[in-house]
């Protein structure tokens, strides 16, 4: 009865975070435009690059366990939730991030820009669907409330971690304005949700 009423819970928090990560998509989109035009462009650029490479040539599971079982281990202090903490943390993309910041930062070099940002959006993309995964196959069952609870607070954590990192690459911050678009899209997305509901519930009542 309790585990029942805990995976009860989980698939309610699962979907009120749902507008968190539909406004998180929507003003990442927006946010690029605080960046240089090829931040944006060759970041999509190697978000459909993984698409096409994952659905025709290789699923990428050896190169993405490899990386996260780094982070694993990095994050042993968080035992017993080690496993979970890691899921937050893309190495690839991680890795990749900091490597251009320290390429501009201290060899003022900037003409491989494109391809730092080309291959920050494929693994970006290939931890975020490879993680997706992980997580629906942990599940067995028909309903995952631990999919549906946790993938949408990792998804989220991942995009505000997006912005960090490209804010650290131009020396700009602008995370915070990220978070303010953030929470005025949810709320929006809140407010039409509940403004239907409480029509539908007087529409039933009247019928």
């Amino acid at each position: 009865m309790g585990e029942f009423l805990i995976s009860i819970l989980k698939m309610v928090f699962g979907v009120l975070f749902l507008p968190l990560v539909v406004a998180g998509v929507m003003a990442v989109q927006m946010h690029l435009d605080f960046y240089p035009d090829l931040y944006q462009q060759f970041f999509m650029y190697g978000l459909v690059a993984f698409l096409l490479i994952f659905i025709f040539l290789y699923q990428f599971w050896a190169f993405y366990e490899f990386g996260q079982n780094i982070i694993l281990q990095l994050l042993k202090f968080f035992a017993p939730f080690d496993r979970l903490a890691s899921r937050f943390v893309p190495f690839y993309f991680t890795l990749i991030c900091l490597l251009h910041y320290i390429t501009i930062t201290f060899f003022k070099a900037h003409a491989y820009d494109q391809y730092f940002l080309f291959f920050a959006g494929l693994f970006f993309g290939m931890h975020i669907l490879l993680t997706a995964q992980v997580f629906q196959d942990e599940e067995k069952a028909l309903v995952k409330p631990n999919y549906f609870f946790w993938m949408p607070i990792v998804f989220v954590g991942n995009v505000f971690l997006l912005i960090v990192l490209f804010d650290l690459t131009t020396s700009k911050f602008t995370v915070a304005s990220f978070a303010q678009s953030v929470w005025t899209i949810a709320q929006q997305i809140y407010l039409l949700r509940f403004k239907e509901l409480i029509d539908f519930m007087q529409t039933a009542k009247i019928g």
